[in-house]
């Protein structure tokens, strides 16, 4: 297990996070952990169908961002996992894109708990894992964020997002901050913002229908 490069990707039954386990596990000796929320359904079951490079395999575990990383700490050290190399905080939450005065705040407290809270918690449980990768390998840790969230973006979104947009902006800086406190340990960190895409929860709202 040591010799192999350990990626751990939450949210990786659909989109994004899914293409990136795909992806990854075409890569020789690399063991793609990819977290679900919930692994009976037939998106997660399929995860294990993923063709793989020698050397390669997935392992698929249940991840809550709303409930800290516990348990799926502990299913990692069942199976053996003693070291993490990447680490790609990419589940999110939000079920509803509507305006300042539709926005239920109950509903904006559980996407921060997800969007926001998710990703700090995600690295304070993931960080000895990180801590044990092998002495001249990089340790990182990427947050996938969304343009809802960008301040500097706001006039060129056409839709309303503002439980997205409140939840999304609070993490969108924190990569940053842990590269410039993380570095001496050799851990590098960063955020990304892949640009517009056809999100299910978005493409469900009336005001993003797309063709």
């Amino acid at each position: 297990m040591a010799s192999n490069n350990v990626v751990l990707i939450t949210g990786a039954n659909r989109g994004i996070g899914r293409q990136m386990a795909a992806s990854l596990l075409l890569r020789p000796a690399t063991t793609v952990i990819a977290t679900v929320r919930d692994p009976a359904h037939e998106l997660s079951k399929s995860l294990s169908d993923l063709p793989a490079s020698e050397g390669s395999k997935i392992i698929v575990s249940v991840f809550d961002a709303k409930k800290g990383p516990d348990a799926l700490l502990a299913a990692l050290a069942d199976a053996g996992i003693q070291h993490l190399n990447l680490v790609i905080s990419n589940a999110g939450n939000s079920d509803a894109f509507r305006s300042v005065l539709e926005t239920d705040p109950s509903a904006l407290r559980d996407d921060f708990e997800v969007n926001a809270v998710g990703p700090f918690r995600l690295f304070q449980g993931c960080w000895p894992l990180l801590s044990k990768a092998e002495t001249g390998s990089d340790k990182k840790f990427v947050l996938i964020t969304s343009s809802v969230g960008s301040i500097a973006g706001m006039e060129e979104e056409s839709f309303p997002g503002s439980r997205t947009a409140q939840a999304r902006r609070r993490p969108t800086g924190s990569p940053r901050r842990l590269a410039r406190s993380w570095r001496a340990r050799g851990c590098k960190s960063a955020s990304f913002t892949l640009g517009k895409w056809h999100f299910r929860t978005v493409c469900e709202h009336d005001t993003m229908k797309y063709n």
